[in-house]
């Protein structure tokens, strides 16, 4: 396993070898969502953090070059690349959340949604760049899954009747997966088209990931004793998979373009390689711990959601 190390004034690199603020999904009852940091009793909230990832001579990876994206107070989250690497995010102002955008060629930041009475959540590019779905939390605290067009315009709702929905993750352009709030919480599979809902799995996490160049998407199924293991639901086979078992303490997952599968845990960063979890960076180094993952679609660079780590905690990674 290969940990972070300081090298040439850099905060950060991460190195592999090849081989094989609020959050909708942490609702109050009866009331409106409570955020991560409010959760978790972290004041300052949490930022979008980039890094660049470069090939390496003889095979293998390195992720160097870390930046705080955001670096500000309170609550930016929920990372999604598009497919011309334009980083999709959201960010609390008072007591809304809005998307925001992060444009490569010129490093600048755009709000996308400026709703008076509501907040978006989940920012992601739809199959064919058909527009943004995000889950917003409506005026009476309805969660439902909406849609807007690339610019922000056009706002509409994509499922009437599914709610309270915390989080999504298409398969193409007319299937989309939802974690859907409840007791327990539940994996169902809606048709945009025509309606037409399932349930075809229950007591799963909150990440929910597509898998490339699958019609799949990927959830985390938990279990009685708090361990978790990583499945894949393929829409053409109809079925689950397992794929890996999760991390010990990791909630969030991604996937490389190339299909490898990466999670975080506490400060480190993990991916699944030859059947089995080698480190592959560690924020601690930074003082910072890490949740939700994105990665482009070129497979050049990683947003990672961080927040300071507690005194006690600065570079002490988790192993699985």
């Amino acid at each position: 396993m290969t940990r972070a190390r300081r090298l040439f004034g850099l905060p950060l690199l991460f190195a592999v070898a090849c081989g094989g603020s609020d959050d909708p999904g942490a609702s109050s009852e009866g009331g409106a969502p409570i955020p991560d940091d409010v959760v978790q009793g972290v004041p300052d909230g949490n930022d979008i953090w980039l890094a660049e990832i470069f090939d390496v001579v003889g095979g293998g990876f390195v992720i160097d070059e870390p930046r705080d994206l955001t670096s500000r107070p309170g609550y930016d989250n929920q990372p999604f690349f598009g497919n011309d690497g334009t980083l999709y995010f959201v960010q609390q102002e008072g007591v809304r959340t809005d998307v925001w955008r992060w444009d490569r060629g010129t490093d600048t930041k755009h709000r996308v949604t400026m709703t008076a009475d509501e907040s978006e959540y989940s920012p992601t590019v739809m199959p064919q760049s058909l527009g943004i779905s995000m889950i917003r939390v409506e005026a009476d605290s309805t969660q439902r899954l909406w849609a807007v067009d690339l610019d922000g315009s056009r706002s509409r709702v994509l499922l009437e009747d599914v709610q309270p929905v915390g989080y999504h993750a298409w398969f193409d352009a007319e299937h989309v997966a939802l974690f859907v709030l409840g007791d327990p919480s539940t994996l169902q599979i809606a048709n945009v088209s025509t309606g037409e809902v399932r349930t075809v799995a229950e007591n799963i996490g909150r990440s929910l990931q597509s898998v490339p160049d699958r019609r799949a998407i990927s959830f985390a199924q938990q279990s009685g004793d708090g361990s978790s293991t990583i499945r894949i639901w393929d829409l053409d086979a109809d079925r689950a998979s397992d794929v890996a078992p999760a991390v010990e303490g990791g909630e969030f997952h991604a996937w490389m373009p190339n299909g490898t599968l990466l999670q975080g845990s506490g400060s480190m960063i993990w991916a699944w390689l030859d059947d089995e979890w080698t480190a592959v960076g560690d924020f601690g180094v930074v003082g910072q711990q890490v949740s939700r993952l994105a990665v482009a679609p070129d497979g050049r660079t990683i947003a990672v959601v961080a927040e300071p780590l507690a005194g006690d905690e600065m570079g002490e990674g988790q192993a699985p």
